[in-house]
């Protein structure tokens, strides 16, 4: 492309160097940032399968050890998906989660924050249980 210009000597041909040396550094660069993009995209899609391999064994074993008919292995699967994102929102920060136990006209517990972390594993127990 570059070495059909008959004036690349002196001045002209300085110019022309230059202009070569940053059409390689933009080709470079935006090769390198294509590869970067592509690389994280894989690392987030294999993360992403990793984390529903992870969900769907987690699935699973719970419905194994409750035992539980097809209904209420739908019910434990959505519960369990409910409260990953529960979780998942609790860890964000400065949030409140408010738990409503039972039917109307029962008491609703305010769960601080700092417990929020926890929430999860608490939420399911009290689940489970409720089920049994």
């Amino acid at each position: 492309m570059w070495n059909n210009y008959p004036c690349q000597s002196g001045p002209v041909g300085k110019y022309l160097q230059i202009a070569k040396a940053d059409y390689t550094r933009a080709v470079l660069a935006a090769m390198a940032e294509a590869n970067a993009t592509i690389t994280r995209a894989k690392a987030q899609a294999a993360q992403i399968a990793l984390i529903a391999n992870a969900t769907r064994s987690a699935i699973e074993m719970l419905i194994k050890a409750a035992g539980a008919n097809a209904t209420e292995a739908a019910r434990l699967a959505e519960l369990y998906i409910y409260l990953s994102g529960l979780r998942e929102v609790a860890q964000t920060g400065n949030v409140q989660i408010v738990a409503i136990s039972g039917g109307a006209g029962q008491a609703v517990p305010v769960i601080p924050h700092a417990m929020n972390k926890h929430l999860a594993a608490v939420l399911v127990t009290v689940c489970l249980w409720g089920m049994a």
